[in-house]
């Protein structure tokens, strides 16, 4: 019997583009969503707190918790 290719397992499913999905939104306006560098972007799995190589939590980054170290930005 013959496997079949992912193509042939999934060829019918329509698939999500997580590109699209809008992460870190309390990040917005967070006193540490910069995190120093010239590629500071809130929607980043780091900031100032979570500096790289850590990660925010993923139920943050999710949106389905809130931060415990949210600040808003004056």
């Amino acid at each position: 019997m013959k496997t079949k290719s992912l193509e042939e397992r999934y060829g019918d499913e329509i698939l999500t583009d997580n590109t699209v999905l809008e992460k870190c939104t309390q990040c917005k306006d967070c006193l540490f969503w910069n995190d120093g560098t010239e590629y500071s972007n809130y929607r980043k799995s780091s900031c100032a707190i979570y500096t790289y190589p850590d990660m925010k939590p993923l139920e943050v980054m999710e949106n389905r918790e809130r931060c415990e170290y949210y600040e808003k930005e004056e």
